[in-house]
């Protein structure tokens, strides 16, 4: 039997890690998604006072605190992401530095 020039090709070694990283990304999206709505809806009567960028921003922040909690529960290491506005996460309160 003669073989053509052409081997059936296997995906690449780091494809197979790479469609795994998409997919749960998709998912963890999709689960902050499901999240964020369920947070919005219960938040929306009480908050009506803040603008819609303040809103969208609470609510943010409070689906990823919980997918934190979550992932801290689960013994899941933290992932280094920047905050939603992109700017680094604030830690501790200045005002307790000496003022000159």
């Amino acid at each position: 039997m003669r073989r053509s020039g052409h081997q059936a090709c296997a995906p690449a070694e780091g494809m197979a890690d790479n469609t795994d990283d998409l997919g749960m990304e998709a998912r963890r999206i999709a689960r902050r998604d499901a999240l964020v709505g369920e947070i919005a809806a219960r938040l929306r009567h009480v908050c009506q006072h803040l603008s819609d960028d303040q809103f969208a921003r609470l609510v943010g922040d409070i689906a990823e605190t919980r997918i934190r909690f979550a992932a801290i529960d689960a013994g899941i290491p933290a992932r280094a992401e920047p905050h939603s506005d992109g700017a680094a996460p604030q830690r501790g309160n200045r005002t307790d530095e000496a003022t000159p």
